[in-house]
């Protein structure tokens, strides 16, 4: 196994806005570029999904999410800049960093704001939490009991 398949293999969780429709595809395709194997088992926690199915907002927009929960936004990029990223123009590359920096951070956030919200979740809270341990499924707590089979 390559050092790429072990990076990309060791993240059993992604999570993103618009991800699923986006970013998955994305890599998946660049995966399939470089004769990689396919992403597999790979669960999703899209943030765009969370707020459109547990909510009604006037947008479920990254920028606007964060702004709802008094963050300043994410960082403008203009198209010129996308441009100068290509052409690999270093002040360009420098406001990508800061903005895709920004955009982590935010999603972060956005992410933790979303989830008491969330109806149900493709993954155990704990496993979010703490993944080397077993946690509560509904509060993540690694301060359990067993009893058998269950956690409690």
């Amino acid at each position: 196994m390559t050092l790429k398949e072990k990076i990309i293999n060791s993240y059993p969780v992604s999570v993103a806005q618009n991800g699923d429709s986006f970013d998955v595809k994305v890599l998946q395709g660049r995966l399939w570029q470089e004769q990689l194997p396919p992403l597999i088992n790979l669960v999703t926690l899209d943030t765009l999904k969370m707020s459109r199915s547990n909510m009604r907002l006037t947008s479920h927009k990254l920028d606007y999410k964060l702004k709802q929960i008094g963050d300043s936004g994410k960082s403008p990029m203009e198209f010129e800049d996308w441009i100068g990223v290509q052409n690999g123009s270093e002040k360009s590359l420098d406001k990508m960093l800061k903005y895709c920096d920004k955009d982590v951070i935010g999603l972060r956030k956005v992410f933790w704001s979303l989830l008491p919200y969330a109806k149900r979740l493709p993954v155990r809270l704990g496993l979010l939490v703490n993944k080397d341990r077993d946690a509560c499924v509904e509060c993540g707590s690694v301060n359990v009991i067993k009893w058998g089979l269950y956690i409690t």
